[in-house]
């Protein structure tokens, strides 16, 4: 099951920008290319993981609709960018429609997964409009589960024929859109699927297909260039002059909600490991923790040998705001830890610019631990490096030298980092925010919107209750806050990703 060569090609050449790396776990260099493209919201282990054997794909195919949406100022799904009113489900970060005034895809109605011989594997759903099913969009994982398309089902084929009055006659059994435009579902009158309502209780939609063992003979009956592509098309952030439209922006816009390639699950999972290697514990984490009420800094260094082992350098104490490890006693500078002088363990941007530049000297450089003390409690932080290019990118464009503040430690006020940096943190001050992940120093939050937002190839995350480190997601868009008026302001979503 192919889509046309343009399609293809524009996922290819966009596959490097974020989505490719190196990791010693990987045998070959085929391999890493493979592993490094694939999407991680339909690893096993992702949230849409019903268990060891099992994975909701049509959760995850609404993820990426959304996702697509937010980052490429587009409406594909009805959920972003559109006049529908939303609510989102902050536990799998999916939105739903509960009150219609335009089209969207109803991700919660939808087929049996499909998985063709070939390896495709896609999920039919129905587009509605004042409540009638104006069209089928098929989510479609391909080329070895490294591109997502949404593919809208030529209405002359025998797909959509087919199957059309199935899926309408399936909307009216379970779901009713009264005058206003609100949705409920038939049995109960109310809404479902939504925090503090009743699950929906909808059964997949048992389709027609013209192929053999359930799967669809020959490339889905597209009716045109379909949205969707390979992984970076739903990370990276499109420039509001490049998209065609003029840039005009929206205020339903929000930024993205959250997506890895697996190799963002494969750094953070990296990052886990050395941090419960019994080396490094023993040798930092058991020690930095103990630093996190002294007077100054201590850092160390981990170097890592040819045989996988680390090497842990002696702590070395630092100033009250500053600290270095000493050079690694064997194998490459892996990464390195060091403790904040009785604060807190958010990393300061002085943290990251001197992570960066030690990328450049030292290739094999891959993650930096922060330790601080939480009232009484030890916290730890990580940033993690994923893609050095995009590394190198950011530092090119965003300097140092003009957005970093050294009387300050923090990020240069004015600079296009530093205003990004600051308009999020004093969101997280003021407690505009809804949060499903875990708590946050408002700097952690501003630096790990930050992170994402320039693309900058690193990301943060934040050693749980039960010691894994769990990467954070920020993402600023409508809000209703917890307690407040109801109204939908400007705010943020913070999230952890499980994975």
């Amino acid at each position: 099951m192919k889509k046309n060569l343009f399609l293809i090609l524009f996922g290819i050449l966009l596959i490097p920008l974020s989505c490719r790396t190196e990791f010693d776990s990987l045998d070959t260099e085929s391999q890493n290319l493979v592993k490094a493209k694939k999407f991680a919201v339909f690893s096993k282990s992702s949230p849409f993981a019903k268990n060891a054997n099992s994975l909701d794909y049509a959760e995850a195919f609404g993820y990426l609709a959304q996702r697509y949406d937010s980052v490429n100022k587009s409406n594909v799904s009805g959920l972003v960018n559109t006049k529908n009113i939303i609510t989102h489900n902050s536990d799998k970060k999916l939105r739903s429609v509960s009150k219609s005034s335009a089209f969207y895809i109803e991700f919660k109605l939808h087929s049996k997964t499909v998985f063709e011989e070939d390896g495709d594997i896609w999920v039919l759903f129905p587009k509605i409009r004042d409540g009638k099913v104006i069209d089928l969009v098929a989510g479609l994982l391909t080329e070895n589960e490294t591109e997502v398309y949404y593919i809208t089902i030529d209405k002359t084929s025998s797909l959509f024929l087919k199957n059309v009055d199935l899926y309408q006659k399936a909307f009216d059994k379970y779901f009713k859109v009264d005058l206003s435009g609100n949705i409920h579902t038939v049995s109960t009158s109310a809404r479902c699927g939504f925090p503090g309502s009743l699950a929906c209780e909808i059964q997949e939609v048992i389709i027609i297909v013209n192929g053999t063992g359930g799967g669809y003979s020959g490339p889905l009956p597209g009716s045109g260039n379909s949205p969707g592509g390979g992984c970076p098309i739903y990370i990276e952030y499109i420039d509001d002059n490049m998209d065609g439209g003029g840039g005009n922006g929206n205020q339903n816009n929000p930024d993205p909600i959250g997506v890895e390639c697996e190799v963002a699950s494969v750094s953070v999972t990296n990052a886990n490991n050395t941090l419960h290697d019994i080396t490094v514990k023993t040798k930092m984490d058991d020690v930095l923790k103990s630093k996190i009420n002294a007077s100054n800094e201590f850092a160390v260094s981990i170097g890592k040998n040819s045989d996988g082992t680390f090497s842990i350098s002696n702590p070395k104490e630092g100033g009250i705001t500053s600290g270095s490890g000493p050079a690694v006693t064997s194998g490459n500078y892996y990464g390195d830890g060091h403790s904040h002088a009785g604060g807190k363990a958010d990393p300061s941007a002085g943290d990251f610019y001197e992570m960066l530049g030690t990328m450049f000297s030292n290739p094999y450089f891959e993650v930096k631990y922060v330790y601080g003390n939480d009232f009484g409690t030890p916290e730890v932080y990580a940033l993690i490096v994923q893609d050095s290019g995009l590394v190198a990118a950011f530092l090119a464009n965003y300097p140092k030298s003009s957005n970093y503040d050294p009387a300050t430690h923090t990020f240069q006020r004015g600079s296009p980092v530093g205003t990004e940096f600051f308009n999020i943190k004093e969101l997280a001050t003021a407690g505009t925010y809804i949060n499903s992940g875990d708590q946050y120093g408002s700097s952690a939050i501003g630096l790990a919107y930050i992170l994402e937002k320039f693309n900058t190839g690193i990301s943060l995350a934040k050693l749980d209750a039960n010691g894994n480190l769990k990467k954070i997601n920020i993402s600023q868009e409508p809000i209703v806050v917890p307690g407040g008026n109801g109204i939908p302001k400007n705010g943020l979503n913070i999230s952890k990703l499980y994975w």
